[in-house]
């Protein structure tokens, strides 16, 4: 499907100002970090023991995240920010064709201008937007999990098909002034181009549904709760926006790595619109992330949502050793 790329992004900064990698970036013809770079495919979690098979690993075996060092140029981001951001564009990107092809963008929040996620491919490539979705959700992962400090920093990573460069998604800070991006070109070199026309829309709030939002239970860990969540949204991100959300959904992929934070959505049994779509349910979970950074407390939460008043069905985080006592 994608023609191989025998290369490796260079970064260049052309001032000490400019924090990150620029909207084009050279690429050479040796691979050097294909041996050195970090592997991020969630090696902190585990499959887990649930009878299931290696085909239900949600995430082709063909498919690799690796992290690559950019060095001292490297700046410190905002933990929460980044995470904020991430959410809010897999939002984006889950409402729309999950395995449809997706150009080149750049993204921020209103409420987070910081860091720019950033999507770089071969001039005249697509990806498919499942990758990239996965791409951010691996690299949160690897960000939370990976020793050293800080652990959140300007970042960039490879997006891999059988060891082969698809893609690239880049975290970015803003330059001085307001302007994002500087622009390096050579005719001679092939480059990785960040269209100025393909910049996705940060409206994802929609006034016609309410959540009411309650912590519910006790502590949980914050690393596996943010990893349940953005698998639920993953997951979630699969089927139409518009699809019916069965009335006793659990993720698929929180127990195949054996996630200790549940994700429960009890949709309430309606005939008649509104129902419990995938396209609320993501806007819920975008939204219960910014309740869990806001609040500052990782905990068992109790999600109850409406559309025009109108009740739509439950969601609930809670710890596996909570939903297996009740469930019994």
């Amino acid at each position: 499907m994608y023609p191989s790329l025998q290369c490796v992004f260079t970064l260049y900064l052309a001032t000490v100002h400019f924090v990150y990698s620029t909207p084009k970036l050279r690429i050479h013809p040796a691979l050097p970090a294909l041996s050195s770079g970090r592997v991020a495919n969630l090696s902190s979690l585990h499959t887990a023991n649930t009878g299931l098979g290696s085909n239900d690993d949600p995430l082709p075996k063909e498919f690799k995240v690796r992290g690559e060092d950019i060095g001292p140029q490297s700046r410190p981001m905002s933990e929460s920010a980044t995470f904020i951001n991430v959410v809010q564009l897999i939002n984006v990107l889950g409402k729309q064709d999950f395995s449809g092809e997706i150009r080149p963008f750049r993204f921020n929040t209103a409420q987070y201008p910081s860091p720019i996620i950033s999507l770089g491919l071969p001039p005249s490539q697509t990806i498919k937007r499942a990758y990239v979705i996965w791409g951010l959700q691996i690299a949160m992962n690897d960000m939370y999990t990976r020793p050293q400090s800080p652990q959140f920093q300007t970042s960039h990573y490879s997006l891999e098909w059988n060891e082969e460069i698809i893609g690239g998604i880049f975290f970015g800070l803003p330059l001085p002034g307001g302007e994002r991006f500087t622009q390096i070109t050579d005719q001679k070199t092939p480059v990785l181009e960040m269209s100025d026309l393909a910049n996705l829309s940060t409206d994802v709030t929609n006034n016609r549904l309410s959540v009411a939002y309650t912590y519910i239970g006790g502590e949980l860990n914050k690393i596996d709760l943010f990893n349940t969540l953005l698998w639920a949204m993953s997951d979630a991100s699969r089927p139409a926006s518009n699809a019916r959300v069965p009335a006793d959904w659990t993720p698929p992929s929180v127990a195949v790595y054996g996630l200790h934070t549940t994700f429960l959505v009890s949709a309430a049994r309606r005939i008649t619109a509104p129902l419990m779509t995938y396209f609320w349910l993501l806007d819920a979970l975008a939204g219960a992330a910014s309740y869990f950074v806001d609040h500052g407390k990782y905990a068992e939460l109790r999600m109850q949502l409406a559309v025009e008043g109108a009740p739509i069905g439950d969601c609930l985080f809670r710890h596996r050793s909570t939903s297996a006592m009740e469930s019994g």
